[in-house]
């Protein structure tokens, strides 16, 4: 089977959306929707500071991966960073990760850019935003409750 990198827009933020909260919901995290929502909308609607792609193999989606975008110095080449390569874990023995380096060093290639912080031995890492509203439920949790009056 194929793999394929599917690039998000902005019209793709739902569709994201709906997978990022049953990726959370299956490994017992929690994400908030309105949150999760507004910076998936965010994040899709800037595509020079970001690029996202659904990761899809066969005709099932496992996956997605972000870019993020630093511009550099005059004399520099413009760098960019993998923000997240999520694989779901029943498929996570398919090498993806290998593959989405590929991918990336043809983008990088393609838009003359240097890729940093590519680890494609790690297939779990969500974007921090998203790993950042999914721990703040938690967090606020451990706060002490104020006695009401």
């Amino acid at each position: 089977m194929a793999t394929q990198f599917r690039q998000l827009g902005p019209e793709d933020a739902d569709l994201l959306v709906g997978f990022l909260l049953g990726w959370h919901r299956r490994e017992g995290l929690s994400l908030d929707p309105t949150a999760a929502q507004r910076e998936v909308e965010r994040l899709l609607a800037d595509n020079h500071d970001s690029h996202s792609w659904l990761i899809q193999h066969g005709e099932q989606v496992i996956g997605y991966l972000m870019l993020n975008f630093k511009r550099s110095g005059l004399l520099e080449a413009h760098r960019a960073y993998v923000s997240a390569l999520y694989v779901a874990p029943e498929a996570r023995d398919l090498n993806i990760g290998r593959r989405a380096h590929r991918f990336l060093a043809d983008l990088a290639r393609w838009l003359q850019v240097r890729v940093l912080d590519f680890d494609n031995e790690r297939e779990d890492r969500h974007a921090a935003a998203f790993t950042r509203i999914a721990a703040a439920p938690r967090w606020l949790d451990t706060l002490p409750q104020q006695a009401s009056a």
